[in-house]
């Protein structure tokens, strides 16, 4: 592991992985709070190897954003993708992997957040948790995560693995005492209170050094989700989001989509977007709800940024039926109209 600043990176395997490759010339993206740490590797790269670097500008969100259509424009060799992993495909003995995305390698690499756990830290999980614990953290925390779990009290049995703001692989969620998850701010942690909202879920913070229970976040967000849908009621015009991230793009949920919202006498109109935001959905004011293919999170966390209702598939049937009160968060995940 390679110590950069306050990040550790596993840079032989990512020279590894572009030697493999034969690149000769790559894009490096990453998350936008880490661009100080793109510039570092990109020049720890170019001194190991003989490579020409493009960085890139745009947003990367998750493993699903990936810059596949700005690597095919510059005719690079690859694109290096800095801070995000599929959890499927990840694990510790091959934490850098390649990937084919419309004949476009691209290097998927972590980077980790070295943040030791304060002493009062320690002493607060012990008195806080009991039971059986699940430890859950997107993948930059997962070495904090792995120090944490060592002061877990000896009486408490924990399992834990990597996450992302709309992926688990936890089935029986409800066997556990408390979901103690590692992150900054609390998005991963509503992961949780969205699949299950009866759940303890607490979460550690490694950049405040604070533990704290998410349910006055989750509540908040919750109400106005509630409040969102039951604007939906009376709409008529709706406008289907085809996003066209190369990981989210799903043309054919798209057609669904109209199809049924068509054999139910409502117009839509389906609007290509790379990113939402409520400056996209202002320009089309005739529109009563839209309705999102893309990342799920958009249509939660992100709610009281719109002015007009924004909805997962999922949630398209209890607005054609009307029946609120059959209503489940857990549909807010689910990416389909079946």
């Amino acid at each position: 592991m390679y110590k950069v600043n306050d990040y550790l990176i596993p840079l032989d395997e990512i020279l590894s992985a572009l030697s493999r490759l034969k690149a000769r010339s790559i894009i490096l993206e990453s998350p936008i709070g880490v661009r100080d740490l793109a510039l570092t590797l990109g020049s720890i790269v170019e001194d190991r190897v003989k490579v020409s670097i493009y960085y890139s500008g745009r947003s990367a969100w998750g493993f699903c954003d990936v810059g596949v259509n700005d690597a095919k424009l510059l005719g690079v060799d690859a694109v290096l993708h800095v801070g995000h992993v599929n959890p499927v495909k990840y694990h510790g003995g091959c934490r850098v992997y390649v990937e084919n995305m419309f004949n476009i390698p691209v290097i998927y690499a972590p980077f980790y957040y070295d943040i030791e756990i304060p002493e009062y830290v320690a002493a607060s999980i012990s008195r806080v948790l009991s039971g059986n614990v699940y430890v859950a953290y997107p993948v930059n925390y997962e070495v904090t995560a792995i120090q944490l779990a060592k002061h877990l009290p000896k009486d408490v049995s924990y399992e834990s693995s990597i996450i992302t703001g709309c992926f688990t692989n936890i089935s029986k969620l409800n066997t556990y005492s408390y979901i103690l998850v590692v992150a900054g701010g609390f998005f991963h942690a509503l992961t949780f209170k969205i699949l299950n909202p009866n759940l303890k879920v607490l979460n550690y913070d490694p950049h405040r050094g604070e533990i704290y229970d998410v349910e006055k976040y989750f509540r908040r967000i919750y109400s106005l989700k509630i409040e969102s849908i039951k604007k939906c009621l009376n709409a008529k015009n709706f406008a289907i989001l085809l996003i066209t991230k190369t990981g989210q793009y799903n043309l054919e949920l798209a057609n669904k989509l109209r199809r049924l919202l068509h054999e139910s006498s409502f117009r839509s109109i389906v609007i290509c977007a790379d990113e939402v935001s409520n400056d996209l959905l202002s320009l089309y004011p005739s529109v009563d709800v839209f309705i999102n293919t893309g990342c799920p999170r958009l249509a939660f966390d992100n709610i009281d940024q719109y002015e007009k209702p924004l909805i997962n598939p999922g949630e398209v049937k209890t607005v054609i039926t009307g029946k609120l009160s059959e209503y489940s968060l857990e549909t807010l995940l689910h990416m389909d109209v079946g």
